[in-house]
């Protein structure tokens, strides 16, 4: 069996589970070479990078994936100070953040030396503990250059939990000493996210809100105040937060336009101020009658940026026609085994390849999920499922574990609108799903009521499901099946449907944003079509919103070979 050495993984042996390193692989190449991204587990004996995705063991060999979602075990960290009161230096900065050595004493802040990543080097530092149940989960360390750092494999959970457990309500904010602050004001209901407000343009935005799974329980049923820093980060850290946990019970504080933050609040003002700041916070607006004075702010910002549209779909042909915009509904059509729901799944793997985004998929008759799963895998690696790597298959279903969520009721379960709703409203707080797909929708049990005609009911069943996506902001594809299409007598060809054709409503393409059918071309094989393709037309027949796409075809074809679909006349392997 190989060694740590047969792959330049070399340290010094002092009997821990875990040292970290620079990565043989990454750190030559990279601005900070000393910087310790190379985790290993010398029990175990595995390696996994955090920055380039290099992993593998001593048991099974060397592999590449995707950085984020190689995550070891969770490790508890331990709290070791040298000293047991505060130094006056950090007491004093905390006193001119108007926070009281009552309320640092209360939440166990401490300070100690610690590695700090961003200067290479140990410092001393000011410790914020994260308690779940009153045991030590996480620290949250920072000097007073304003450098952070979080404890090594240790889970991240919200900072304040214990404290919310019996309240009613929970204030969130963006920080320590603004949770600190807001105690000094008589609020003990405050949490803060571990890493505060992720950057607006990260790609994988959604998936800097693990905290929110392990405070599930905890979180259910209570109302929310959301305090978040008054800059854009913190506006899109108040929209998700308020979508995950439901737009409904949540209201928001409005800063000054010259105070950053709570504790930036509190050191201009006052505790008694900054209470009746909390206290006089506002509804979202989900309901009722809206005033223009309301959306002034908002116009005034669509103004400066422009009106934008969604998500490229991963080709280019159909982005030009149709992007993907979050809060909508896209109902897909098409004859049956044109490959409606074939074309979809491939864009979906193109969004959440590209852009971060996760995916709810209802697809019922897409069983075994298993079977499922290997279709993506196929998709994203553009090769048919029996023909790769062991390593390629695990590595892919790593991605495929972190951007697609199933909802499958028992067979014995509610399979109705509503209940697959609910299940996707979980989805959306556990994982920040952006997308959700119904395929198809005569899979539903509908419980059509007596007194309702069909064309009433599809009328009640989007505006419930259009509500959601807007509630939600989450992008809703339906997949409807048309009546029974008869061929052209002239030239035994299908017509290319419309929306107007779907089984049972005109509703369908009245209450949707955008309309979808794929048509497809169908070609023997043959010498001049070894690889069995066909062409594709995807007929874009609704746009709701003109920044989103215009109506018009683009052209794909399909490699079944390569399970993929590719641009006419672009290069494939």
């Amino acid at each position: 069996m190989k060694t740590f050495d047969d792959y330049n993984i070399r340290f010094m042996q002092n009997g821990e589970e875990w040292v970290y390193i620079s990565c043989p692989q990454c750190s030559g190449q990279r601005k900070k070479k000393q910087a310790k991204c190379l985790s290993v587990n010398t029990i175990k004996e595995y390696w996994v990078c955090h920055h380039c995705g290099w992993t593998g063991s001593l048991q099974k060999g060397q592999r590449y994936v995707d950085p984020a979602y190689a995550k070891p075990d969770y490790i508890k960290p331990r709290l070791v100070t040298d000293k047991a009161d505060l130094p006056e230096k950090v007491l004093k900065f905390f006193l001119d953040r108007g926070i009281s050595q009552k309320t640092l004493v209360r939440n166990k802040i401490t300070v100690g030396k610690i590695y700090m990543p961003q200067v290479e080097k140990h410092v001393n530092a000011i410790a914020y503990p994260y308690y779940r149940n009153d045991e030590l989960i996480n620290i949250k360390w920072r000097d007073l250059d304003k450098n952070f750092r979080l404890e090594t494999k240790a889970e991240r959970i919200l900072y304040g939990l214990d404290d919310i457990a019996s309240a009613k309500s929970v204030i969130w904010v963006e920080g320590e000493n603004d949770k600190l602050a807001l105690e000094e004001a008589g609020f003990k209901n405050v949490v803060s996210p571990p890493t505060g407000a992720p950057s607006p343009e990260a790609k994988n935005y959604s998936s800097k809100f693990d905290y929110l799974e392990s405070a599930e329980e905890v979180l259910k049923g209570k109302k929310h105040i959301l305090f978040v820093d008054n800059d854009e980060a913190g506006k899109k850290l108040e929209s998700e937060l308020a979508r995950r946990l439901g737009i409904e019970n949540c209201s928001r504080v409005c800063l000054p336009v010259d105070i950053k933050d709570a504790n930036d609040f509190l050191r201009e003002y006052d505790a008694e101020q900054l209470q009746e700041l909390v206290n006089n916070a506002k509804p979202f607006p989900v309901s009722g009658i809206h005033e223009g004075k309301s959306l002034y702010s908002n116009v005034m910002q669509l103004h400066k940026e422009g009106l934008k549209g969604g998500v490229p779909t991963g080709w280019q042909a159909v982005s030009y026609l149709y992007s993907i915009r979050l809060g909508e509904i896209t109902t897909v059509t098409g004859i049956p085994n044109h490959g409606k729901s074939n074309f979809l799944d491939c864009m979906l793997v193109n969004v959440a390849r590209d852009n971060g985004w996760k995916m709810g998929l209802f697809s019922p008759e897409n069983q075994p999920l298993e079977r499922h799963a290997a279709s993506l895998v196929e998709k994203y690696n553009k090769k048919p499922f029996a023909k790769l790597s062991n390593e390629y298959v695990e590595a892919t279903m790593d991605w495929v574990h972190e951007h697609f969520y199933w909802i499958l009721p028992d067979i014995t379960d509610d399979w109705s609108l509503e209940s697959i709703l609910n299940k996707a409203k979980t989805l959306v707080y556990r994982y920040g799903i952006q997308a959700l797909v119904i395929d198809p929708w005569n899979e539903i049990d509908h419980c059509r009521p007596n007194n309702l005609s069909e064309t009433e009911y599809i009328s009640q069943a989007l505006t419930k499901i259009r509500q959601f996506a807007r509630l939600n902001n989450v992008h809703v594809f339906i997949v409807a099946h048309p009546q029974k299409v008869q061929k052209d007598p002239k030239t035994g060809e299908y017509p290319i449907v419309n929306p107007y054709m779907i089984s049972g409503s005109a509703h369908w393409r009245n209450k949707s944003d955008n309309c979808i059918t794929v048509h497809r071309y169908f070609k023997q094989a043959s010498l001049s079509n070894p690889d069995n393709s066909s062409d594709v037309d995807i007929c874009i027949q609704k746009i709701r919103f003109a920044e989103v796409g215009r109506v018009g075809v683009a052209n794909l074809k399909y490699i079944p070979n390569d399970c993929a679909y590719y641009e006419r006349g672009q290069a494939y392997d």
